[in-house]
C-alpha cells in the first residue's frame, strides 16, 4: 500500500499517456465526443501529476498555505484523503464517464463543471495569495479551456433532464471533496 500512496500520481500520468496514445492509434479523432470525454479524463490524470508528482507539494501547500489563510479549511489534507478523493472517487467517476460516453452526456457534463471549477479554484488562489499554487499550469492550460470547450460541444445533446442531473452530479461530487478530508483526517 506504501508503493501506492506514493506513486499513485506517478501511475496516473502514465495512465494518461496511455489514454493520448490509444486516441492516436483509434479510428477515433481526438474532436469525437467520446474521445473529449476520455481526454477529460486525461486532463485530471495531468493535472493530478502536477499536484501530486512535478512539481508536486499540494498537500505541503493546502495544509501550510490554506488552512492558516482560511478558517473555512479546518482538516488537514492526509494521504489517506488524497487517495480516496484522486483515485477513489475521480478516477473511478471519470473512468465510469469514459465508459458510458455520449450515452450519458449529463455525466460528463456533471465532471467537466467539476473539472473547470477546480481550474478555477486555482486561478482564484493564484489571485489570492499572489503565488503558484500545485495545479495552477494544468488549470490555466488544460481544466478551463477544455472544460468550456467540452460543455460546448456536448450542449447540443443536452436535455434540461441532462442538465439538471449534471448540475446535481457537480454538487454532488463538489461536496465529496472537503466530507472526505474531514473524515479521513479525523479516523486516519
Amino acid at each position: 500500500m506504501d508503493i501506492v500512496k506514493k506513486y499513485w500520481s506517478n501511475f496516473g500520468g502514465l495512465m494518461a499517456c496511455f489514454i493520448l496514445i490509444n486516441i492516436a492509434l483509434s479510428d477515433h479523432s481526438f474532436l469525437e465526443i467520446n474521445s473529449l470525454i476520455w481526454l477529460n479524463f486525461t486532463a485530471m490524470l495531468v493535472h493530478q501529476f502536477e499536484e501530486y508528482s512535478y512539481p508536486g507539494q499540494f498537500p505541503k501547500f493546502y495544509n501550510e498555505t490554506l488552512l492558516k489563510s482560511n478558517k473555512i479549511l479546518k482538516y488537514p489534507l492526509t494521504t489517506n484523503g488524497i487517495l480516496l478523493v484522486n483515485v477513489g472517487l475521480a478516477w473511478t467517476f471519470y473512468i465510469i464517464s469514459g465508459i458510458l460516453g455520449d450515452s450519458a452526456y449529463w455525466f460528463a457534463l456533471g465532471l467537466a463543471l467539476i473539472s473547470l471549477s477546480n481550474g478555477m479554484l486555482h486561478t482564484f488562489m493564484f489571485f489570492y495569495l499572489k503565488r503558484y499554487n500545485p495545479g495552477l499550469i494544468t488549470s490555466l492550460v488544460i481544466f478551463i479551456p477544455f472544460g468550456f470547450y467540452l460543455i460546448y460541444r456536448i450542449q447540443p445533446f443536452l436535455t434540461q433532464e441532462d442538465i439538471l442531473s449534471g448540475i446535481i452530479i457537480f454538487i454532488f461530487g463538489s461536496a465529496a471533496i472537503p466530507v472526505s478530508i474531514f473524515f479521513t483526517s479525523k479516523f486516519s
